[in-house]
């Protein structure tokens, strides 16, 4: 897990990487599966700070997620999709605790 918590950055990158390590476990990610992912985590994280500076976080929140899980679906099989939705509590949980 340090890897990827280097990869990551910060606290918040520490949970961004145990969630990637818990995705990659559940779903048997592939290796491109999980580089993909991971840019979307960044591309979240981003999506995040942005809407903190503009003092619009909570409104925007919702719909930032509702992009990082559609992003997500993208690169999923059928099953693996199947998979993450039923855990999607779990999933987003994890990822709201690195707000």
């Amino acid at each position: 897990m340090g890897l990827l918590s280097n990869l990551f950055g910060g606290a918040q990158g520490g949970m961004a990487a145990k969630l990637l390590q818990t995705l990659t476990s559940d779903l048997n990610l592939t290796p491109d599966q999980a580089e993909k992912i991971k840019g979307f985590f960044q591309q979240f994280r981003e999506e995040k700070h942005e809407a903190k500076a503009e003092g619009d976080m909570a409104s925007k929140m919702e719909g930032i997620k509702q992009e990082f899980k559609n992003h997500i679906s993208s690169v999923l099989t059928s099953e693996q999709n199947q998979k993450f939705l039923g855990n999607e509590e779990k999933y987003l949980g994890m990822l709201h605790m690195g707000q």
